[in-house]
């Protein structure tokens, strides 16, 4: 058995019982059996986020390793730039911009991002996204105010074993897999993504995709 079908396997075989356990929880909030308090409602609501976060991370991992198989198929479709972008203060000069890609999986990639650079972003601010398309290409770049960052460790976010062993700069930069099927994801739309410093305390996102394939 090959390094990738064993992933999608094994994560088949983890997202059904934890499907069954967020259903479950979904129907306790929703109000389906007997009312809860609201310290009971607390528990459930971090019980099913944490659900959802793991079945996103299962599916991610599933996917990087179809992407990294090429055994993935996009779904194509043209729509605009400004629907992955929901949620983010984004200037954007022409509105009007479309690309041809596949939508949910670049709004996966955009989400990860951006949520973790609301999480790094220093207290009180919020990720900045700008928009630029130039001939045939878009250019989005997400940026943060963000503690000092190693521009190695940054370089490298990206990568399939990414780790940081430096203990203070654990907390900072973003490890695991999500980041890796970003990169994949943008590599499949023969794009480009990666991380910089802009100065010592801003960090950027950038990806560079094609308006057409």
């Amino acid at each position: 058995m090959t390094k990738v079908s064993l992933e999608n396997m094994l994560v088949h075989d983890l997202k059904n019982p934890l499907s069954g356990i967020t259903a479950a929880v979904g129907l306790l909030l929703d109000g389906y059996f007997p009312p809860i308090n609201e310290e009971q409602k607390k528990i459930i609501t971090d019980i099913k986020t944490s659900s959802d976060r793991l079945l996103e991370m299962l599916t991610d991992i599933n996917d990087a390793a179809d992407l990294e198989n090429h055994t993935f198929e996009l779904q194509l479709s043209s729509f605009p730039i400004s629907d992955l972008l929901s949620g983010l203060k984004c200037s954007m000069p022409d509105q009007s911009v479309n690309i041809q890609a596949d939508k949910p999986l670049l709004q996966r990639v955009i989400y990860h991002l951006s949520e973790n650079a609301k999480k790094q972003c220093k207290q009180g601010e919020q990720p900045h996204c700008s928009v630029k398309a130039e001939a045939n290409m878009v250019n989005i770049s997400i940026t943060f105010s963000s503690p000092k960052i190693s521009p190695t460790l940054l370089s490298k976010i990206f990568d399939r074993n990414f780790k940081v062993e430096n203990y203070e700069q654990r907390a900072l930069v973003p490890r695991g897999y999500s980041f890796y099927f970003c990169r994949l994801t943008v590599e499949a739309h023969q794009g480009k993504l990666w991380a910089d410093l802009i100065d010592p305390e801003t960090v950027g996102y950038y990806l560079n995709l094609p308006l057409k394939r």
